[in-house]
This record gives C-alpha cells, structure tokens and sequence, in this order.
C-alpha cells in the first residue's frame, strides 16, 4: 500500500495508513450495535469526506495486529473545519452505548 498524498501527511506524526475492507467482521458488528442503539442503519460505512485524514491510532493498532474501527460521535467537526468543534451529550451517549453494546458482543 502506497503513503497517503503529501496534503494528507502530518509533519509532527506520522501515521500508518488504515483500510480495512467493509468485510471485517467488527465492521459489520459496529453496525449493527448503531442500528440497535439508534433504530437506523448507520449512514455511511468507510471514509467520511472530507474529514478522513489519516490522523488517529487505528493505523497503528491495525498494523500491529488489534482488530479496531474508527468510530464516534462526529459533532460539529464534520460540519466545519473549526478547530474547536462540539459534541452534543446526546451524540457522546449515544456513541458510548453503540461502544458499549459492540464490547460486550465482541467479547461474547
């Protein structure tokens, strides 16, 4: 797999690129846990354009081996470029038990 675009590199970091197939069982159990939290299936499955830049820990944890998916509450990041964006408590609850209800399936 080839690095990530030059716009996309942090220079203080560097981050593995993560791509994990749609088919990865934890995919399809993350969500599931969002459609059973919240009634719906979830709105989008992979990237989330324009706001994917590989610039968190699953890259790592992927390449040593821990399955893991990025998931959370979005807020008003993927809204605007603010830096100080906003997470409501219901966004931040809901997360937690879509979270919660995919460890406790994962580890059954």
């Amino acid at each position: 797999m080839a690095p990530p675009p030059e716009r996309f590199r942090n220079t203080r970091h560097t981050f593995p690129p993560f791509d994990l197939p749609l088919t990865e069982p934890l995919v399809g159990l993350v969500s599931q846990s969002i459609e059973a939290v919240t009634g719906d299936p979830p709105k989008t499955v992979g990237a989330h354009l324009p706001m994917s830049l590989a610039s968190d820990d699953t890259g790592h944890l992927w390449k040593a081996g821990i399955p893991c998916v990025l998931y959370g509450p979005l807020g008003s990041l993927g809204l605007s470029d603010e830096a100080d964006g906003s997470v409501s408590i219901d966004e931040m609850e809901t997360s937690a038990k879509v979270m919660a209800l995919s460890c406790l399936e994962y580890c059954a």
